[in-house]
């Protein structure tokens, strides 16, 4: 039965994707789908549906009916699809069904509000970050609900006209041409974590059902050799990991019995140990994350001085020189921007952190460099890796907190009998900041003990991110299509092309912004926390030409903190030397554009 209008609807959905690039309006509320799915089953008593769920009447943001409780290779389950799932859900109700739905927006932004409360690592002393456990929040649904059949129109159980389904009656008798359908589905926020303990908890403000009553029990098997074991909502169940896969993957199945004994199933798959490193140790590293980096030691370190208003925390990790055990030849880096304060609140230490400073040299084989830095026997310089807790932070606010560290290591060395000078090293932002660092510090007539400053690839010009980009994410953020029915009362508005949204800001805040040949693997976050990091301080500073959500440019933000950077200079006292390193082709290749090239075309 789903072919006469099965078509209109896909069609429909690609016209919204095509179209919706080169629409120019603030926000844009398609209501086509809505007036036309409302006119096409106009004929159907809507109470006569039951649960009030329809999937006939839902644009298909994906498969529904392949999420019945029954494995597959298809359906294992991530963030992306999940929230498509719910979304087509949310479209199927024919009625005002409230139970079980809330808003979009409101139910990421909740989704979200968990993530961040239960991973609020509270950072005091090296002795929290080593016991840091994750916790992956999982949502879950659980819906019952109907589709017409598909030899309903045959057998008269329903009639078809004027291009509108209507009821169909014999001798009086109404012919029911509904069949009763379920779906279940369990998903995680990410796929990739840090470490191989970890807590799940399912909250029951997001265990989405019109129907929970008929839940008897939910289980997980955490694919650990454990089997299933209850998952209690509001409860949070540990899992270690005693063994990995080299790629350090593990299917995590989630059971549902209900009342009446019939079981459902959903499957989700997530990597742990260290994503940046899967598949280079074998078996990888297991344990905390903090256990599973080349760190001899931890500290928590706050800003002495604040910034307007506010100070700034990071986590220094150490890794000694060949023999030591304090700090006494100094190699201090600086990560860049690190947006996991928004996207990966599960990982302590964000998307970056020492390894991914030590494993590139690391894996250099016959290097100086290597010999210098990251083998055991000849390490000269303690590495000590500044991690901002917020990577999208002020830059000034991360300034302070690095001249703090400096200071700190000053004191360190010099009670452990080391007159050695600093080496500062800054990537990427990071070298902005170390800049702003150093300078200020000068400015101050303190003595930062630093003989040398390496920017490695460090955008002090700002970064300058297509014109094209920017207007196709925020315009990409701005297309909604209206929910034909109300929810409480209010319009349901869903996001149209949120896949498509949530990439192009990872590309251009990541793969631009912060210059990476290969920008980090996130796993789908919700679409709002990720296209919120165009608006964070750090981002609207380095940006030299910012489209806001109103399409408008504004580039105060960045043109008053480039006359501020300029006017306080590069450091240039105490003995220091500047060294600029620029990340490219050493062989001079190009990437095979020309000037006026597509670099995208939909």
């Amino acid at each position: 039965m789903k072919k006469f209008y099965h078509s209109l609807k896909k069609s429909t959905l690609f016209l919204f994707l095509l179209l919706g690039f080169f629409l120019q309006a603030q926000q844009e509320v398609n209501e086509s789908y809505s007036n036309e799915v409302t006119q096409t089953f106009a004929g159907l008593n809507k109470n006569r549906v039951p649960h009030g769920l329809l999937l006939d009447f839902a644009m298909d943001f994906t498969d529904a009916e392949a999420f019945n409780g029954q494995l597959s290779d298809s359906t294992n389950l991530d963030r992306m699809t999940y929230t498509n799932l719910y979304h087509t859900m949310l479209m199927s109700r024919v009625r005002d069904v409230s139970a079980g739905f809330m808003l979009p927006q409101e139910f990421a932004n909740t989704w979200e509000g968990y993530r961040r409360d239960n991973n609020d690592f509270d950072l005091n002393s090296p002795g929290d970050i080593e016991n840091a456990v994750p916790t992956i929040v999982l949502s879950a649904l659980y819906y019952k609900y109907s589709k017409i059949r598909n030899n309903a129109l045959s057998q008269g159980d329903i009639a078809v006209q004027n291009n509108q389904y209507r009821d169909a009656f014999v001798n009086g008798q109404w012919q029911n041409p509904y069949e009763n359908k379920q779906v279940f589905a369990v998903a995680s926020p990410i796929q990739d974590i840090e470490g191989s303990v970890v807590d799940f908890l399912l909250p029951t403000e997001i265990t989405m059902s019109n129907n929970l009553q008929a839940v008897n029990k939910i289980e997980m098997d955490a694919d650990d050799g454990a089997g299933f074991r209850q998952l209690n909502l509001d409860q949070k169940t540990r899992v270690t990991y005693t063994s990995l896969t080299k790629e350090g993957i593990r299917d995590i199945v989630f059971k549902i019995t209900l009342n009446n004994g019939q079981r459902l199933k959903s499957r989700t798959r997530i990597k742990f140990g260290d994503p940046q490193k899967q598949g280079l140790q074998n078996p990888p590293p297991i344990g905390k994350q903090a256990e599973i980096i080349n760190s001899d030691k931890f500290y928590v370190i706050e800003s002495e001085e604040n910034f307007n208003g506010k100070t700034a925390t990071g986590i220094v990790s150490i890794n000694y020189a060949a023999g030591n055990t304090k700090i006494k030849k100094p190699l201090i880096v600086a990560e860049g921007y690190d947006p996991g304060i928004i996207v990966t609140p599960e990982n302590i230490f964000g998307l970056s952190d020492i390894d991914d400073f030590i494993d590139p040299i690391d894996q250099i084989l016959n290097s100086d460099l290597r010999d210098l830095l990251t083998v055991d026997s000849s390490q000269e310089y303690d590495i000590i890796y500044v991690d901002w807790l917020n990577g999208v932070d002020d830059m000034r606010r991360n300034a302070k907190l690095l001249k703090t560290i400096i200071e700190w290591v000053n004191e360190e060395k010099a009670a452990n009998g080391s007159s050695e000078e600093n080496v500062v090293l800054g990537q990427s932002m990071g070298g902005v900041i170390a800049r702003y660092a150093l300078r200020e510090m000068e400015i101050e007539n303190t003595d930062h003990e630093t003989r040398l400053y390496v920017s490695h690839d460090a955008p002090h010009q700002g970064a300058n991110v297509p014109y094209g980009l920017q207007y196709m994410a925020r315009h990409a953020r701005n297309e909604y299509v209206k929910a034909p029915i109300l929810l409480n009362g209010v319009e349901a508005l869903l996001p149209t092309i949120i896949n498509g949204a949530a990439w192009f800001s990872q590309l251009q805040l990541e793969d631009f912004v912060t210059g990476f040949e290969n920008p980090p693997n996130i796993s789908f976050p919700s679409p709002y926390a990720v296209l919120s990091l165009a608006d964070m301080p750090a981002s609207r500073q380095l940006l030299i030409n910012f489209v806001k959500s109103d399409y408008n440019l504004d580039n105060t933000v960045h043109n008053n903190w480039q006359d501020e950077l300029e006017n306080v200079g590069y450091p240039q006292e105490y003995g220091i030397r500047n060294v600029a390193i620029s990340n490219g082709s050493e062989c001079g290749q190009t990437q095979d554009l020309d000037s006026g090239d597509y670099l995208f075309r939909f």
